[in-house]
C-alpha cells in the first residue's frame, strides 16, 4: 500500500506545481496584454515636459543653423581665396606673355 501511496502523493504534486504554473503564467499574460493607461502624468507636467521638448529642439536648431552659417562662410572663404589665387596666376600669365612677344 505505501508504493501506491508515494505514487499518489508524486502526482498530487505533480498537479499542484502544473496548476501554479499555469496561474503564474495566465497572470503574466494577462498583465503583459492589458495596455497600460493612455496618461500616467498630471497635463500640468506634460504640458512642462512639451515646453521643455521644444526648447531642446529649438536649441539644436540653432546648433545646427550656426554651424551651417559656419561651413557656408568657410566655403566662401575658400572660393575667394581660389579666386584670388586665380586671379594671380592669371595676372602671372599674362604679364609672362607680354614679356615673351
Amino acid at each position: 500500500m505505501s508504493a501506491e501511496s508515494g505514487r499518489v502523493e508524486r502526482w498530487v504534486k505533480r498537479f499542484v506545481v502544473a496548476v501554479i504554473v499555469l496561474a503564474v503564467g495566465s497572470m503574466v499574460g494577462i498583465l503583459a496584454i492589458t495596455p497600460p493607461p493612455a496618461e500616467l502624468e498630471p497635463a500640468a507636467v506634460a504640458a512642462a515636459d512639451e515646453a521643455s521638448m521644444r526648447r531642446t529642439i529649438d536649441a539644436y536648431a540653432a546648433r545646427y543653423t550656426g554651424m551651417a552659417e559656419n561651413y557656408l562662410a568657410g566655403s566662401h572663404s575658400s572660393l575667394r581665396a581660389m579666386d584670388a589665387y586665380a586671379a594671380r596666376c592669371n595676372g602671372l600669365a599674362e604679364h609672362y606673355a607680354a614679356t615673351g612677344n
